[in-house]
């Protein structure tokens, strides 16, 4: 492709190719090189710009985003995307984890998740959940440090007494020997998985994008 096409312009690249059907396998080479078999007749030969392999979250988002620039295709070898560590995900939108990177992350992901693309046609991918953290006497220093990490991130942090705490959840113990003081983060969020990879896959399809199991 000619230059400034956003396709990798006049760069010297490695494409894939995809040997279709049943059973049909991908491999890398330059573009240069004749695709295995094409002269044999041996099966139908296709080059893509970009070759994702994994249907997690992860690899469809990224495809969904590359789709919008480029010839992708994304290889899942299970038969539903999301399978394993994605489909068993907490999906749970809070800041009560992590480093300073991984709050960063999460902060800056809230708009995509409050205002997806195509977000007007789709269920909400999350629903208000609070999280609540607490502390024993003994982990009290672990609770301070923990507040002024999320409050770096967010104003959506309060503190909360025995009574509160036990209002929230009534199961839980508190007082001496248990829990004293906690945190609520009422700007936690319950993140759908299953919609969230479905709106990716939407959106890889409508770019022109393909998904192979």
């Amino acid at each position: 492709r000619a230059a400034g096409d956003g396709r990798c312009g006049g760069c010297k690249r490695r494409r894939a190719r995809y040997c279709g059907g049943k059973g049909g396998h991908y491999s890398l080479s330059p573009e240069s090189d004749a695709p295995p078999g094409a002269d044999k007749g041996e099966c139908p030969v296709r080059r893509v710009d970009i070759l994702v392999i994994g249907g997690g979250i992860a690899g469809v988002s990224a495809a969904a985003r590359f789709a919008q620039h480029a010839d992708t295709v994304l290889l899942e070898r299970e038969g539903a995307l999301g399978y394993h560590s994605s489909g068993r995900s907490a999906t749970f939108y809070h800041f009560g984890i992590g480093d300073d990177a991984v709050r960063g992350l999460t902060a800056a992901s809230r708009h995509f998740f409050a205002n997806p693309p195509g977000g007007e046609e789709l269920p909400p991918l999350w629903q208000t959940k609070s999280a609540m953290f607490f502390a024993t006497s003994e982990t009290m220093d672990q609770l301070t440090a923990l507040e002024a990490e999320m409050r770096r991130f967010s104003d959506d942090i309060s503190q909360v007494g025995p009574s509160e705490m036990q209002a929230i959840v009534p199961a839980l113990k508190v007082g001496n020997g248990a829990a004293v003081a906690g945190l609520v983060d009422t700007g936690g969020r319950k993140l759908d998985a299953d919609l969230l990879l479905q709106a990716n896959a939407r959106a890889l399809r409508a770019a022109g994008g393909e998904i192979h199991f």
